[in-house]
């Protein structure tokens, strides 16, 4: 007997599903550089990159720490828009952070230190694969404007 195997992208309305590849294929600056920083694993935890959730797509989610990352830029402008997607997100059960281009330009050491604290609390310990941890460490002031959804 055959067994069938789906994968969570052929689930997904087959528009959602292409407008997330288009988005991965034309990723900001910003998004490319911090992708650059959390693929692989690099800090303990796995993310996906534009990632569907629902009628979302965010710009990068751990799914294990049930974590959504958002680079704020010029495609982030309508917060009210956004403050509806981030509640429709918490009441998923994800918790959403956002960082803006700034942060990211003027201290990404802070703003990995900060995801990788976020990931750290959400998930048991035993789940982090520290063997790939960056060992970043946290910048003793939170940013300007980092804020939760």
């Amino acid at each position: 007997m055959a067994v069938a195997y789906t994968t969570h992208m052929s689930r997904l309305d087959p528009v959602q599903r292409e407008k997330a590849r288009n988005m991965r294929r034309t990723m900001t600056h910003h998004e490319r550089e911090l992708w650059h920083h959390l693929r692989g694993n690099k800090l303990g935890v796995h993310f996906r990159r534009q990632h569907p959730i629902g009628v979302f797509i965010v710009d990068f989610a751990a799914v294990a720490a049930k974590l959504v990352v958002e680079i704020d830029g010029a495609t982030h402008e309508d917060l009210d828009r956004e403050s509806v997607r981030d509640a429709e997100l918490q009441n998923r059960g994800w918790r959403v952070v956002h960082f803006t281009n700034r942060e990211l330009n003027e201290n990404p050491e802070w703003v990995l230190a900060e995801i990788a604290r976020i990931v750290s609390a959400s998930i048991p310990s035993t789940k982090i694969d520290r063997s790939k941890s960056t060992g970043t460490r946290s910048h003793p002031t939170p940013g300007p404007s980092q804020r939760e959804g």
